[in-house]
């Protein structure tokens, strides 16, 4: 961490807000959960209180978080604009500094703003930036979005859904009603071995769009929507009164989506050999990455399970997908390559997705078969959180 003394600054102002500070917080998520954050080191007798709402906020999950990230900022009421013309190198906004006032404790505060001019002379912002125009707007231009979207950044290419079987569209089904069931369509996601890895803070989310197969015209009226993945209800994802055509954005699924990570192998290619296999159809991933000493990262990869295989060609450091299906452990080959590799079991995430009429299909219509059917189509997001 880098120190700056007040005394090498030719300039250092401290600003400080007019409004009071709060002395907890409450923060409601979804249905009547809630989560309170309080500064337990208060002594008075008056205790003012803020208030926020978390979209999909959920105790076990970004419910807590959400809530203790936005107190630390709501205490955070002062910020330091200082300029010095000493040399600091590799700093960036969002690292933190040591600032040492002359006549005060020392403070650790992050690099809101940087900025150096043609003279050399370094200009920081530390802490909680002052406000501008701009911040006005864009507050009011996200105000749907919550609190902590904003530090959201993608992490990983979006994934679509595809039918989970290749000979028979599991994507088109018929919808049910008061005398039908809805027969329900099926799509699965195979989704990277580290989209959920801690260290990302991460989050998934779920975009949905169901409208008939046919442009034959039948009126649906309002349904109802249920989703599940792994069998189990999606919580946001039981809608009522909702018409085909009409898109469902932002559907938190972090918690629903099985364990990615399964690690299979771990080591110089010279040695590769799969382990730990899980039950399921199974697809592998491979990360490729050079070490000293072992820098060949050109060539070819094979499995062989019985008599399939599936060879890929690696021509550099990088993210690699079998597409084949394994229901169990495959031998594996490496040609040409003498670098690390690390194997990771990619396990499948199926939506299952119904629809229900209120109404029963009227007879005029035909048999139930001979209704257009409904194609569902969804795509996941994949997230991370950014420091402020």
């Amino acid at each position: 961490m880098i120190d700056i003394y007040q005394d090498e600054c030719s300039k250092a102002k401290k600003s400080i807000t007019q409004e009071p500070r709060p002395h907890g917080l409450m923060a409601a998520g979804f249905g009547d959960q809630i989560y309170t954050v309080a500064d337990t080191e208060y002594k008075g007798k008056i205790w003012l209180w803020e208030q926020m709402e978390v979209e999909n906020g959920f105790r076990d999950g970004i419910l807590v978080t959400q809530a203790v990230e936005k107190f630390e900022t709501l205490l955070q009421d002062f910020q330091w604009a200082i300029t010095t013309f000493r040399r600091i190198g590799n700093l960036r906004e969002g690292d933190t500094v040591k600032f040492h006032p002359t006549r005060e404790d020392a403070v650790e505060l992050p690099v809101i703003t940087l900025e150096r001019n043609s003279e050399g002379e370094l200009s920081l912002e530390l802490g909680a930036r002052m406000p501008s125009r701009s911040d006005a707007w864009e507050a009011e231009q996200g105000i749907s979005s919550g609190y902590t979207n904003k530090y959201m950044t993608s992490s990983h290419a979006d994934i679509e859904g595809q039918s989970t079987n290749e000979d028979d569209d599991t994507r088109l089904f018929y919808p049910g009603d008061p005398a039908h069931i809805s027969d329900g369509g099926t799509i699965e996601f195979w989704v990277p071995g580290n989209v959920l890895d801690p260290s990302l803070r991460p989050k998934v989310t779920m975009d949905v769009s169901i409208d008939p197969e046919s442009n034959e015209s039948l009126y649906f009226g309002a349904c109802a929507l249920q989703f599940k993945m792994a069998g189990l209800h999606v919580r946001g994802g039981n809608i009522i009164g909702w018409t085909p055509g009409s898109e469902v954005k932002e559907i938190d699924v972090t918690n629903w989506l099985s364990g990615q990570s399964t690690a299979l192998f771990s080591g110089l290619s010279s040695a590769a050999a799969l382990t730990g296999w899980p039950a399921g159809d199974i697809k592998v991933e491979v990360v490729v990455s050079t070490r000293t000493g072992h820098t060949d990262t050109v060539g070819s990869i094979m499995l062989l399970q019985g008599t399939t295989d599936e060879t890929i060609t690696i021509d550099g450091p990088g993210t690699y997908t079998f597409t084949t299906k394994w229901d169990a452990v495959p031998e594996i080959s490496c040609t040409d390559l003498d670098c690390y590799l690390k194997m990771f079991a990619v396990i499948v995430n199926t939506l299952s997705v119904e629809v229900v009429m209120a109404n029963e299909y009227e007879e005029a219509h035909g048999s139930y078969e001979e209704h257009p059917r409904l194609n569902v189509n969804a795509t996941l997001h994949c997230w991370k959180r950014q420091d402020r």
